[in-house]
């Protein structure tokens, strides 16, 4: 899509208008082609990437890398405004109301055809108008899905306070300097932190 528009209009002294054109392009990488050369120099490794944005919020939606040894893989990846339907659309849709829409919820990856991974990271909104992850879901290969981590609290700046991942031992912090940086870092204390 190109933008064509006459920003700069002026007069001359003849009487005669002139106008400048500012075109505009959009500025994502859409192919990237790499070549490794062997010290011999047959058979060069030839990997083409090409991307795929979205054309409403231009986030990137598809990474697909092609090799020429015959390989593929494609990485798909979804944001806030890719699910307003569903059990989660009332957040998500709070999110894309809020321009909260950077964050990847859902990311797979395929090698050739075949799915090799699945992240699902589920928001909610600890307080009023704070989005931040809950829990992340993962698959790998056609395995269960199962939660890899979980996001127990957060302080009223954002500051992560408990984790827990998959092995189950939490990990807390506790933040100082005006709740900037953290001061302290626990295992499996998570009581001890919420004491200090």
């Amino acid at each position: 899509m190109i933008d064509v528009s006459f920003r700069n209009f002026h007069a001359s002294r003849d009487g005669r208008a002139i106008a400048y054109l500012t075109y505009t392009f959009p500025h994502y990488l859409i192919r990237e082609t790499d070549t490794l050369w062997y010290q011999n120099g047959a058979n060069p490794l030839v990997t083409i990437k090409n991307m795929v944005y979205n054309t409403d919020y231009r986030q990137k939606t598809i990474d697909s890398t092609f090799t020429s040894e015959g390989k593929s893989e494609k990485l798909t990846y979804q944001y806030p405004f890719d699910l307003l339907s569903g059990s989660e659309a009332a957040i998500y849709q709070k999110m894309t109301d809020s321009n909260f829409i950077a964050p990847v919820i859902q990311s797979r990856k395929f090698i050739d055809t075949t799915q090799v991974n699945y992240t699902n990271t589920h928001y909610y909104e600890p307080f009023a108008g704070m989005y931040a992850p809950g829990y992340v879901d993962g698959q790998i290969g056609n395995g269960p899905i199962d939660t890899s981590l979980q996001f127990s609290n957060y302080d009223n700046k954002g500051n992560i306070l408990e984790y827990i991942p998959r092995n189950g031992i939490p990990t807390s912090f506790d933040w100082g300097y005006n709740q900037e940086y953290p001061i302290a870092k626990a295992h499996a204390l998570s009581s001890l932190i919420d004491q200090v």
